[in-house]
Order: structure tokens, then sequence, then C-alpha cells
């Protein structure tokens, strides 16, 4: 009953079965990969866009508490940064987790800056580390005025590649 034959054929049956198991795994693992680089770059234009466009809720977040804030624009008007809320939202970096949350940022980590042509004027989140081969960061840079003077905010989603998580 056991031939030559049938040795030979299960042996190239199994390991057909690994390579195709072993193709799978990849192919599977870098889809995953590519859906979450989609998925935080969602994410930064909506926090890029909610920052510079958007007030935030409610639209004076800056003067009550952190419970009652869901979303934290810094304009006053579309492309007017108030001062007040972009340093409320510095004052809150105690605060990370739950404020990217609520930026929209979920899983993937968020840093934030307003400069102006000579300096940094205020900041949020925690920056990536782009000298980090594991670390994948995106970059979105928006023009807008603050106190009359043009400024640039700089905004960066980011995680640590090979850390695949669902949902």
């Amino acid at each position: 009953m056991f031939s030559t034959e049938l040795v030979l054929a299960s042996a190239i049956f199994i390991a057909g079965i690994v390579i195709f198991v072993s193709i799978w795994n990849s192919m599977l693992t870098s889809y995953l990969e590519e859906q979450q680089s989609r998925e935080m770059q969602v994410s930064l234009i909506g926090i890029s866009d909610m920052l510079v466009l958007s007030p935030g809720t409610p639209a004076n977040w800056e003067v009550g508490t952190l419970s009652d804030a869901s979303a934290f624009g810094l304009a006053s008007s579309p492309n007017i940064i108030s001062t007040a809320k972009a340093q409320a939202l510095q004052d809150l970096q105690g605060d990370y987790q739950k404020v990217k949350e609520n930026m929209g940022a979920g899983r993937f980590d968020v840093f934030m800056s307003i400069n102006s042509s000579t300096n940094t004027l205020y900041t949020f989140g925690l920056m990536g580390d782009a000298n980090e081969s594991t670390v994948e960061i995106l970059h979105s840079s928006r023009l807008a005025l603050l106190d009359g003077e043009a400024v640039t905010i700089n905004v960066q989603t980011w995680r640590t590649k090979g850390r695949i998580e669902h949902g």
C-alpha cells in the first residue's frame, strides 16, 4: 500500500499546502497593512480639516471641560485659528488618549503643530520618529491665519508598522 509513488505524491501535496498557506499569510498581511495605511490617510484628512475649518463641538469647547467636548476644531471661522482654542488644545496634552480619539485618530497616534514663519507656536500630541523604519508617518500641512499672521498647521498621523490591529 505504501509505495514510493504514494510517499512522493504525499510529500509534494504537503509541500504545496505549506507554500499555499505561506503565500496566503503574506498576502493577508500585506492587505491589512495597506488597509491600515488607507484608514490612517482618511483619519489625517479628517483631523486636518477639523482643526482648520471647524470650531469643534461644542463651538466653545475651550471654555468647558474635556467631557463636554466631542470634537476639537481650532477655527473661529474657516482658516482662521483661535488663539484660545490652540492654547486650550495644547493644555490638554495630559489627556492625549481621549483627545486623539475625539479628533478621529482612533488607533493611530497624532501630532499637531502651529508654526509661524520663524517658530513653533503651539503643539499637541506625540511625534512619530521618522528615523525609525518600523514607523509609518503621514503628513498634512495647511495654511491659516492666527492673530492676523499666516501660520502653517502641520498634522501627522502615525503608527508602528507590523502591528496589525483589527477594527
